[in-house]
């Protein structure tokens, strides 16, 4: 019997882009695919549009329905209309086999086909199906095309996915869908991938990411660009691109501007990087431009806490006498979906790295949060408490306890009297000012950020259409600004870090 690599770039036929018939050959994606692949069992492709993943498990799992006694392959797909392109597919190539290869088929209905006996006479008992979920029964193979446009994640993971056995495989291929339940499974996937809990790597989900570049396909013949705008300066720079690859960019965006602008509502750039992504994170930018760089972002060595204290307060660095703390509390109301976040930085001066050194991160009530930060200022040499003040009853209650508690001093303009206000307040002058400051600490590499969440924030915090910077739909920004909030207020007194507490 020939090896299955030999069958797969010999015996099948498909329908090319040109729409004629020819014998499916692997491509260089799918080749570095399967031999990237290995044992894993559980695996996530992002990747631009047409790749060719989901033609190659077609024939893979066909491949493995007509010469695996017992196998039974499945592919989901987003919507009907899919269903029935995959499963054309799937029929194509059986069908246009050699006829002395062919098996005994016993059912073949619109999506489903059923091996009785290979050409030889030799039991199969093997079936291989399209559908839209999976039906009863166990599947060695399931492969989901499209899975972040699967609108039903949770049932996708509690039905169809737990009817795949412990030595079968998952494949979930697909072009990003904005920062979605798929996106939260892809980020997970990557925090655990090298995590110590005790989960063999061969059972994690594992991520396979495709940049559009990284196929010849997409490049076309150019006389030579004179001159290059300031994205195609930073990708000639980041990913060594040619101007071949960037005159296919810039046709391919002139392309999306005609076609498809006015039915999505994103300019032909957030369009082409949804479809044709170059990083990961990227491919899930459809909504808006993400804040941060996010190649920096994803260098962020986060971890879990090395110790948790007796009021939650999760430990990276203890506190160290003579260094001096500031401690951000973006507060909440203990209700809603709305969390807070207390932040504590190590700021001390002539240190190498402005470091985040403690966290604690839910949701409480006003006063139990400003017990909270409290303690996380004392812990650490009587830390510079800076609290957001648009839920004031947390710096008033905290106030009443603590004496170093941020605050600014605003001269009456008739009385010219000093008037003290707690608190940090975030507004349309302050914000942008904050923003800017952290991403310049961050962009200089003068930031040790060790929060998974901050991480996490940091990578769906994004410019939106209205130019507003928040975070994504369905995203959280508490922790950032706990960030934010700590260290505007340790910008606030560059020279003097003693933060007197007289008016």
């Amino acid at each position: 019997m020939k090896s299955k690599l030999w069958r797969m770039n010999h015996l099948y036929k498909i329908k090319n882009k040109d729409g004629e018939l020819v014998t499916f050959i692997l491509n260089a994606a799918q080749i570095i695919f399967l031999a990237w692949r290995g044992v894993c069992r559980y695996i996530k492709i992002i990747k631009p549009r047409q790749k060719g993943f989901t033609t190659l498990h077609c024939i893979e799992m066909l491949d493995a329905a007509l010469w695996q006694p017992g196998a039974s392959c499945a592919i989901i797909a987003h919507e009907r209309q899919a269903v029935t392109a995959i499963f054309e597919i799937v029929k194509r190539a059986h069908e246009n086999l050699p006829d002395e290869l062919k098996p005994q088929t016993r059912y073949d209905n619109k999506n489903e086909l059923q091996f009785v006996s290979d050409f030889m006479g030799r039991a199969l008992d093997s079936k291989i199906y399209v559908s839209l979920k999976l039906r009863s029964g166990t599947v060695t193979q399931l492969h989901i095309s499209e899975a972040a446009y699967i609108k039903d994640r949770s049932e996708l993971n509690a039905g169809s996915k737990q009817a795949v056995s412990k030595t079968g495989r998952i494949t979930e291929e697909t072009t990003a869908n904005g920062f979605n339940e798929f996106y939260d499974e892809v980020i997970q996937a990557i925090d655990t991938w090298d995590k110590p809990d005790g989960i063999p790597q061969e059972f994690k989900n594992h991520v396979f990411f495709y940049a559009w570049f990284d196929d010849d396909e997409y490049e076309i013949d150019t006389p030579g660009i004179e001159e290059y705008d300031e994205e195609e300066l930073k990708l000639k720079e980041k990913y060594d691109l040619s101007d071949r690859q960037l005159a296919w960019r810039r046709w391919k965006l002139t392309e999306l501007g005609r076609s498809e602008k006015t039915k999505t509502g994103l300019t032909p750039l957030q369009l082409f990087k949804q479809k044709y992504p170059s990083n990961l994170m990227e491919a899930f930018q459809a909504s808006g431009k993400t804040f941060f760089d996010q190649e920096k972002v994803e260098e962020i060595v986060a971890r879990r806490y090395d110790r948790i204290t007796d009021f939650n307060l999760g430990i990276w660095h203890e506190p160290e006498p003579d260094h001096i703390y500031v401690v951000g509390l973006d507060p909440s109301t203990g209700k809603g979906i709305d969390g807070a976040s207390i932040n504590v930085w190590d700021i001390t001066p002539d240190e190498p790295l402005i470091r985040q050194v403690a966290q604690w991160h839910g949701y409480d009530d006003p006063y139990t949060l400003a017990e909270r930060g409290i303690l996380a200022a004392e812990m650490y040499n009587e830390a510079l408490l800076s609290i957001e003040n648009n839920q004031l009853t947390t710096v008033l209650v905290a106030s009443k306890s603590y004496d170093n508690i941020f605050y600014t001093v605003k001269k009456d303009k008739r009385t010219e009297e000093d008037t003290k206000i707690l608190g940090f307040s975030t507004n349309l002058k302050t914000r942008p000012v904050m923003l800017d400051n952290f991403n310049k600490l961050f962009n200089d590499d003068l930031l040790e950020v060790n929060s998974l969440i901050t991480k996490s924030e940091m990578r769906t915090f994004i410019i939106k259409e209205n130019k507003k910077i928040e975070h994504a739909d369905g995203k959280h920004d508490d922790s950032l600004f706990a960030d934010f909030i700590a260290l505007e207020t340790r910008d606030a007194y560059p020279e003097d870090i003693q933060f007197s507490k007289d008016i």
